[in-house]
């Protein structure tokens, strides 16, 4: 896994302080993916609940209603024909390499 910011033109190499680390250890390249992943996921929630109630977690001036945000339930409960995990099951698809990942 590599990580880090660079331009591979002699430009970034040389003379823009770039930096570019490989790591090759499996355990420590899960264990950053994992982070990347957690890190990325708690920023999409907090812009989703942004857009929801407005940066100070108070409800939009212009909204008529806050937009509503829930979590998916179990198929079980929901009663829907395709349980919300369903995605992570498709092969090929980038959600299916995902659970297999960071699931080792």
């Amino acid at each position: 896994m590599f990580t880090g910011s660079t331009n591979f033109a002699p430009s970034g190499e040389a003379g823009n302080g770039d930096q570019l680390i490989m790591i090759d250890d499996p355990t420590i390249a899960t264990a950053y993916a994992i982070e990347g992943v957690r890190v990325f996921d708690h920023l999409r929630f907090r812009d989703r609940m942004r857009g929801a109630f407005g940066a100070k977690g108070q409800r939009l001036a212009n909204a008529t209603a806050p937009k509503e945000i829930t979590l998916q339930k179990p198929t079980a409960i929901s009663g829907a024909d395709h349980p919300w995990f369903d995605r992570f099951y498709k092969p090929e698809t980038q959600a299916f390499r995902d659970r297999v990942v960071f699931s080792t």
